[in-house]
């Protein structure tokens, strides 16, 4: 496999903090609501072939998930995986979904998934 480990999470998830700590290249990531009471919940999981413009696309005013444009409003986290080939970003992020279960992702990845360890909750 050609996969590292989960960074820490981050706080805040802005603009500052991802271009400031994202390496090159592809991964799988979470982002994490913090609610008033202290507890987070992860509300979105993704991959992509390049993490830094991914995870700012998401940070935009014409976001297209509502959900996402909606709860990156509020205080929230991010924490990312690096792994290198698309098949099993893929495959990590089918098994992300199937597993986390976020409310902001719209449509399961499809197919086939390949275990990872989950991200730790911030």
């Amino acid at each position: 496999m050609s996969m590292g480990n989960w960074s820490a999470c981050l706080t805040p998830y802005n603009e500052d903090v991802v271009r400031r700590v994202i390496p090159p290249g592809g991964g799988v990531y979470a982002l994490w609501l913090h609610y008033t009471t202290g507890k987070c919940a992860c509300f979105y999981v993704g991959e992509a072939d390049n993490l830094e413009s991914r995870l700012l696309a998401h940070l935009r005013p014409d976001e297209q998930n509502e959900c996402i444009k909606g709860k990156v409003k509020y205080l929230c986290s991010f924490n990312w995986m690096v792994i290198t080939t698309e098949a099993e970003r893929s495959g990590a992020e089918k098994y992300l979904y199937d597993t986390m279960k976020p409310g902001c992702n719209q449509s399961d990845p499809g197919g086939r998934p390949l275990q990872v360890p989950l991200p730790s909750t911030p």
